[in-house]
């Protein structure tokens, strides 16, 4: 079973690497941000630039997805390497999106989406190819949530914690400003 220590080390490992990430496509804007053609520059170089960190990404989480249950003989994979024309229409809307920002940032942040993307995709198709169940059924509203109290969590929040996973909807929450319970 997975422990929120485990789930927390991978999640600092992907944030590492999305914001690994952020700084070569920095490296890349100061680089190469002021020619005329850049836009061309960048679009044939972006699947390039970010595609071993989304390679990293899989890696890593097939290998903890190995380490959850080492005994097993099922060895997971890294989930394929993301489609090409997913990165340039990423880099395309980061160029060219209407309103405030950065193309800079926008692209990054569409990067930290593929990374997160990545490793949860490894994820979903190994837990269909290890239980031989169609991705339909993996990506059923049948998947249940755990919630995982904070030390000072109300008397209500760390009872509902003890439940497991009964929850078929992440969108539980405690709304700690309003003091109040509620659905998102």
């Amino acid at each position: 079973m997975t422990t929120s220590s485990d789930a927390a080390a991978l999640q600092l490992v992907l944030e590492e690497l999305a914001i690994r990430a952020g700084v070569d496509i920095a490296q890349f804007f100061r680089r190469f941000g002021d020619r005329a053609e850049f836009a061309n520059v960048l679009l044939q170089a972006f699947p390039e630039l970010v595609g071993p960190y989304l390679q990293a990404s899989a890696l890593v989480s097939a290998q903890v997805y190995d380490e959850l249950a080492p005994g097993l003989a099922f060895k997971a994979q890294p989930a394929p390497e993301l489609p090409e024309d997913r990165l340039i229409g990423s880099a395309r809307w980061a160029l060219y999106a209407p309103g405030e920002g950065l193309p800079q940032n926008r692209l990054a942040g569409a990067t930290a989406r593929m990374v997160m993307d990545v490793s949860r995709q490894t994820t979903l198709e190994n837990l269909a190819v290890e239980y031989n169940v169609p991705m339909t059924e993996i990506r059923d509203p049948g998947t249940r949530w755990a919630r995982q109290a904070r030390p000072n969590a109300c008397g209500f929040c760390r009872m509902l914690a003890t439940r497991g996973a009964v929850y078929r909807n992440r969108g539980v929450a405690y709304d700690e400003e309003a003091g109040v319970h509620r659905t998102v």
